[in-house]
């Protein structure tokens, strides 16, 4: 009996290819639409179709006839040993990055293979960053990126300028969580130009966001906001709801740098169009689900930066602990401080004890930071908790 453990996009696209089907064909088959169908292609492995959606596609490829399980089995056996192999090649692209030293033709099979095998590592690679200290992910992140765009100048695709984009934009990240300002807007502004170069309809508009977040997280509140409000103005009409979506997030968390509370409006804003956009696929550049609980971990820290600590404690309490340590240890010590400034500083130090387990186990010098700046924000008071801190 074939069966599937988890289906991708790229699974996916292999039970079409079995029935012989069209991708609209095939999208009125399942009962769902068209271009949900294409986004999970486009996804590839990196796109994994909700659970509702996983249960369609083992119908099916239950209900399939026995010709087509056969030839589903085969493209998929085909695609795994394909992997085996690049994976392979894959290891020996990327030392030969690190040193400077191009992968010889010989190893590859075909120009779209690769570039497909490329945004698989980008992927897996942010798939990481959740889990991995941002000091040992950020060298094999640059030499990727390194050997990119090296395949770039032998033969510059719109594909690979998509790829060194998205890996640019993961360095920028990681850059910014080790405090380093120079490279992280380096390494944003080079994900925003490949991502202009890649012709994509949705890559310019996430890239300069991006920066946008980076830069009002980094003290340069005006300049950030600038950017994302920018980014909104092109955005396409037609875009997918988690874009706006993200868009009103991120222009909240600008304001709210600013300490304005314009940031409430666009949090509301963006709650209404989630509520409309909660059964629609998440649509790349965008990797994971945006749901009421991360909004809610949005919510707390945007609430805490506005010094409102009973409403950033309720969405912290919605939020369930669904944001990366990283990024729950930022919004712990925004709150903190919210604490701390109404009088609660052992509360406020334990949250900053927390924080700081969080910085040294991730080797996050952005958390690490912040935990200073509560601890300086304490002065000199007086209490077994803020000397422990």
């Amino acid at each position: 009996m074939i069966s599937v453990h988890v289906w991708t996009g790229r699974e996916a696209s292999a039970l079409r290819q079995a029935l012989r089907l069209s991708v609209r064909d095939f999208a009125a088959r399942l009962g769902v639409g068209t271009r949900t169908v294409c986004n999970w292609f486009s996804g590839g492995e990196r796109l994994r179709p909700r659970p509702e959606m996983q249960a369609i596609l083992d119908s099916a490829l239950a209900q399939a006839s026995e010709a087509a399980k056969h030839r589903f089995a085969q493209l998929v056996d085909q695609h795994a040993e394909a992997v085996r192999d690049t994976n392979r090649r894959q290891f020996i692209a990327a030392s030969a990055a690190a040193v400077g030293v191009a992968v010889s033709d010989g190893l590859a099979r075909n120009a779209a293979e690769d570039d497909q095998l490329l945004h698989g590592v980008t992927a897996a690679y942010r798939q990481l960053e959740s889990r991995a200290p941002s000091r040992v992910l950020v060298q094999p992140v640059c030499s990727h990126l390194a050997f990119v765009r090296h395949q770039i100048a032998r033969r510059p695709s719109a594909d690979l300028h998509m790829v060194a984009s998205e890996t640019a934009g993961l360095a920028a990240w990681l850059y910014a969580d080790l405090d380093d300002a120079p490279n992280a807007r380096r390494h944003y502004l080079l994900a925003t130009k490949h991502a202009h170069r890649s012709g994509h309809w949705l890559l310019p508009v996430y890239m300069q966001a991006s920066a946008g977040q980076f830069e009002a997280q980094s003290g340069e509140s005006i300049e950030g906001l600038r950017l994302v409000r920018e980014a909104r103005m092109s955005l396409p009409k037609n875009a997918p709801a988690i874009a706006a979506v993200w868009l009103d997030t991120v222009e909240a968390v600008a304001l709210a740098e600013r300490h304005d509370r314009q940031a409430l409006d666009s949090l509301t804003q963006a709650e209404r169009r989630l509520d409309r956009a909660l059964n629609q696929e998440t649509v790349w550049p965008w990797l994971f689900r945006f749901d009421p609980p991360k909004l809610a971990g949005y919510r707390a820290f945007i609430n805490a930066k506005l010094g409102r600590a009973v409403a950033a404690k309720a969405a912290m309490a919605a939020a369930a602990r669904g944001q990366s340590p990283k990024i729950q240890a930022l919004t712990d010590v925004a709150y903190a401080r919210t604490l701390a400034s109404d009088g609660a500083v052992d509360e406020a130090c334990q949250l900053g004890m927390e924080a700081l387990q969080v910085a040294v186990t991730y080797a996050s010098d952005r958390v690490l930071r912040s935990v200073a700046q509560l601890r300086t924000s304490l002065g000199g008071r007086k209490s077994a908790a803020v000397t422990a801190l």
